[in-house]
């Protein structure tokens, strides 16, 4: 099938790449989980509980999306107006990243877990299900409406998680260090949550 060039310049691009980004590589539970393993147990132990968690993130994005897309049939004139209540928890994000602390950041001793581990973390998270669903009614609506765009770019998704979840493995150490300097995490904190509040700012005007 060929990818359609005119529909992917509906796309607001810039809103989306940064809010993935951001979504992707602050502290969440993959991040920490993913650091807290490659802290304790070494970068390949990690690696084993990273490929469950992008199966499932695959997994999750990808029914979101399909689910939005049986919707649209019907409801495509409503579905638009989803892109509220998805701004507004875009603008919770911000606030909740503003507001966190980097005492917040604590990396626990935890056994190894394996992929399957990583797999079903995804499954029973509310927060990825959330983030599918948002992602495919602010975003992605243009493309929801087709299942071979939908699991493209369920993919694409995927990769952000990946680098995010290996970053967080293998730099664990030196990230926690960085993030241990009060002013220095507020700041950061304070530029991730402007640049959510854009993101919102543009979903609302669109």
């Amino acid at each position: 099938m060929n990818v359609n060039l005119e529909v992917l310049r509906q796309i607001e691009w810039l809103p989306f790449m940064t809010f993935i980004i951001i979504a992707n590589f602050t502290p969440g539970p993959n991040n920490i989980t993913s650091a807290s393993i490659g802290v304790n147990r070494g970068f390949k132990k990690a690696l084993i509980f990273i490929i469950g968690v992008l199966i499932g993130v695959i997994s999750v994005m990808t029914f979101g999306g399909y689910l939005i897309s049986l919707l649209s049939e019907d409801y495509k004139e409503y579905i638009s107006y989803l892109k509220y209540p998805g701004a507004i928890y875009i603008i919770y994000l911000s606030y909740s990243i503003l507001k966190s602390r980097s005492s917040d950041i604590q990396y626990k001793k935890i056994k190894g877990l394996n992929t399957i581990d990583g797999v079903i973390l995804q499954l029973f998270n509310p927060k990825l299900i959330t983030y599918s669903i948002l992602i495919y009614t602010t975003y992605l609506l243009p493309i929801a409406y087709n299942i071979f765009y939908v699991f493209l770019s369920a993919a694409f998704l995927s990769v952000f998680t990946l680098l995010a979840t290996m970053s967080w493995a293998l730099f664990g150490k030196i990230i926690s260090r960085l993030l241990k300097n009060e002013k220095q995490y507020k700041l950061i904190n304070t530029v991730l949550s402007l640049l959510l509040i854009y993101t919102a700012i543009d979903i609302l005007l669109s």
